[in-house]
């Protein structure tokens, strides 16, 4: 089989190569056995020399290089790319790099980065001119495309772009900075990875052909504030879902329908596609005929005009009013009404909003 994977030749004085097939049997040996005996044997062994990705080793006792040999090279520094190479100098004479392979699913792999660590073992493959790494850190690579498929490595800075590049990332949670407006990601490495973004500012996310927001149609964007949590699951390569979470608060102000400015603290949170909103009450006397209330958020727009019914309101000192209002596409400013008309409110006596919470779709 050309893929088949090179016999383990050991030095014919080590323990395990004195371990006949009778004695393996009777013993069961598993491969953390192996390992056992491997430590204890006399493998040749040897520092690594050179760099992380250009390895050199010493071994004074070995003369010939063929299929099978064996050796073991203490490792300083993981591996940072795919195409590592070992070149052994046996008996004084420095042989040729190779690449170091591994077998995933009985055929010859690339590494990934960090699959060197500790003591590995090298078996030397002469038909095909390869090292194979017989222990690698990350054994199956169809199963971790990244180490951050795998691993938590906390937070990793990036910056918003139109197509940013979040599943190179070396960990699970992005910190995301900027503004701009992201309509898609740079392809996944394969389907199922997530990814969680916390925003550090209002950038915008807009709903695509290829980035689905839940709860939010095509062509639509979405504004994000400071600490809003979004996460991002691979569909495909290419596709890609994502639901979000984003909450604060702004200084709701009345300003127009009263001689003065009353304004208190509205709480909002907007996700998928909803928002609740809780506006305190507001009260004073009325100059206008107007009840405008101003100061939401671009968070908080709509796609278009939005109305509710049934709120509590004052209007010319009796609490009986029922009031309603809207909320324009265009800005942030809810428009109270009174009988179906914005401009039905006394313009004299006191004029209130009592505080009140609702819903609505963006």
């Amino acid at each position: 089989m050309a893929n088949a994977l090179p016999p383990l030749v050991l030095p014919s004085n080590s323990i395990v190569g004195n371990i006949s097939d009778a004695d393996a049997q009777a013993a069961a040996i598993t491969f953390d056995k192996l390992g056992e005996l491997l430590q204890t044997s006399n493998l040749p062994y040897s520092a690594a020399g050179g760099t992380a990705d250009a390895i050199t080793a010493t071994y004074a006792s070995i003369t010939t290089l063929y299929t099978g040999l064996t050796v073991s090279v203490g490792i300083n520094t993981v591996n940072a790319t795919t195409a590592p190479t070992f070149a052994p100098t046996l008996s004084g004479v420095l042989q040729t790099a190779r690449t170091i392979k591994k077998y995933v699913a009985n055929s010859r792999t690339a590494l990934v980065a960090g699959d060197l660590q500790g003591i590995v073992l090298l078996s030397y493959d002469a038909a095909n001119t390869v090292w194979i790494v017989l222990n690698p850190n990350q054994v199956n690579a169809a199963t971790t495309a990244t180490t951050a498929n795998r691993t938590d490595s906390g937070l990793v800075a990036i910056a918003s772009a139109a197509s940013p590049d979040i599943f190179a990332a070396a960990g699970n949670t992005i910190e995301m900075s900027g503004t701009a407006t992201i309509t898609s990601f740079v392809n996944a490495p394969k389907a199922g990875m997530e990814r969680t973004i916390i925003c550090l500012s209002a950038c915008g996310f807009t709903c695509s052909a290829g980035l689905s927001i839940e709860g939010i149609p095509i062509g639509t964007t979405i504004t994000m504030a400071s600490n809003a949590i979004v996460k991002v699951i691979a569909l495909s390569a290419t596709q890609f879902k994502m639901t979000y979470s984003v909450s604060g608060t702004f200084t709701a102000t009345c300003s127009t329908g009263m001689t003065t400015t009353p304004s208190g603290t509205a709480y909002w949170l907007s996700e998928n596609g909803w928002v609740d909103l809780h506006v305190p009450s507001l009260s004073g006397t009325s100059n206008s005929t107007q009840f405008l209330i101003t100061g939401l958020p671009a968070q908080l727009t709509p796609s278009g005009t939005r109305g509710f019914t049934a709120i509590n309101c004052m209007d010319a000192t009796s609490f009986a009013t029922i009031g309603s209002w809207s909320i324009g596409g265009g800005g942030g400013t809810l428009t109270l009404t009174k009988d179906g008309s914005s401009i039905g409110w006394t313009n004299s006596g006191t004029k209130t909003l009592n505080t009140t919470s609702f819903r609505y779709h963006i």
